[in-house]
């Protein structure tokens, strides 16, 4: 993988190239802190985002909001690491309760023939590789519903010795 620096901006960028939201009505806003800093496989995050900003739209099939933050933040439990948290939210349809625990599963899919069930279970393992953590809430109550994917990626990975030697990776400065 081609190694280069990623900038928070980027998200904005990911956003501009999703020109399906003009098609679905859909409306998105975005903000990031500068100081937000992490180590990342920019092409591996792109897929990320590409992933949760296309089931969003899938979830809002009469339009909708998508909102994404980058901010620094530390960790929200475990070893309580400095880092970057990337929140990725819509105005769509929710995940029922009841399915919510199976959606990063390989092959669970709610879009019948229209999904093959990989994109959050690849979500989850981009994020994995990245020594992150995914988390996942979603409210399917009238008025109310809709999803939110938050990520925490940490600002440093764990010493060289727990990475290849040819992983190249780049930088959210």
């Amino acid at each position: 993988m081609k190694s280069r620096w990623l900038r928070t901006k980027s998200v904005n960028r990911v956003f501009a190239l999703t020109l399906t939201f003009d098609r679905h009505n859909v409306s998105a806003s975005t903000r990031h802190d500068d100081n937000a800093t992490a180590v990342i496989y920019p092409e591996l995050m792109r897929q990320v985002f590409s992933n949760l900003l296309l089931n969003a739209i899938d979830a809002m099939p009469k339009g909708g909001k998508v909102f994404a933050k980058i901010s620094k933040t530390r960790e929200w439990v475990g070893q309580e690491r400095s880092g970057v948290r990337i929140t990725i939210a819509d105005t769509g349809t929710g995940i029922a309760a009841d399915i919510l625990s199976r959606v990063r599963e390989p092959f669970f899919t709610t879009k019948g023939a229209y999904g093959n069930g990989m994109g959050l279970a690849i979500v989850q393992e981009i994020i994995a590789h990245h020594q992150g953590r995914l988390k996942i809430r979603s409210s399917t109550r009238s008025g109310k519903s809709g999803s939110v994917f938050s990520i925490f990626i940490p600002a440093k990975v764990r010493d060289a010795g727990e990475r290849r030697r040819n992983d190249h990776v780049g930088r959210i400065p």
